[in-house]
């Protein structure tokens, strides 16, 4: 995550997130929010083309939100240390609070989100993290720790910097208060993250 995480997540989230945020959203980019996939190549050319439009916006965020979640809980159940579940305890909740807020207002504006997000560079975003997800799973003890601390500092990264490209891209002052509102929390994991590694 992550992300977008959070997205966006990115994109919270972002990604991280994914966020989910993810969120989150490789617009991280909610993406999110937030690849943690070193190995991967690099956004079209075609990027200028991305969708941000207030429903391709907020699908990525929750698609990178639903991904932090399952990180979070990831992190519950493979963690070596009480340092690794608490953030996985908080990945969980605090995505799982931001994915009401993203709900709350596409339900306000008439918008259905997708499951899966619409825009190709967005959907890419979101394969990496599933594939990253996949990664962590086989790992475990210190091993999984440091995998995944390191993974979500990368991802929540990716997801902030595609929700402050969404933030740029939207014209819809609802979903860029959205965006402002999630940062704080993905910036927190991204720290947190940060110094776990």
């Amino acid at each position: 995550m992550k992300f977008y995480a959070l997205t966006v997540a990115a994109a919270m989230t972002a990604g991280m997130a994914g966020a989910a945020v993810a969120a989150d959203d490789d617009a991280k980019a909610p993406a999110s929010s937030h690849s943690h996939d070193a190995g991967s190549s690099k956004a079209p050319a075609t990027s200028k083309s991305t969708d941000n439009s207030p429903q391709a916006v907020l699908s990525a965020i929750h698609t990178d939100n639903q991904l932090e979640i399952q990180a979070g809980q990831l992190a519950q159940q493979k963690g070596s240390s009480d340092a690794v579940k608490k953030f996985g305890q908080t990945l969980s909740d605090d995505h799982n609070a931001a994915d009401q807020k993203v709900q709350a207002l596409a339900k306000k504006k008439g918008i259905e989100l997708s499951k899966e997000p619409a825009d190709p560079e967005k959907a890419r975003h979101a394969a990496e993290e599933k594939k990253e997800m996949t990664r962590l799973q086989a790992l475990s003890g210190a091993e999984f720790d440091k995998a995944f601390m390191t993974s979500m500092a990368q991802g929540h990264q990716k997801t902030i910097d595609s929700l402050e490209k969404a933030k740029a891209s939207t014209s819809d002052k609802d979903v860029q208060q959205l965006i402002d509102d999630l940062m704080p929390t993905l910036h927190k994991h991204e720290s947190t993250a940060t110094k776990g590694t």
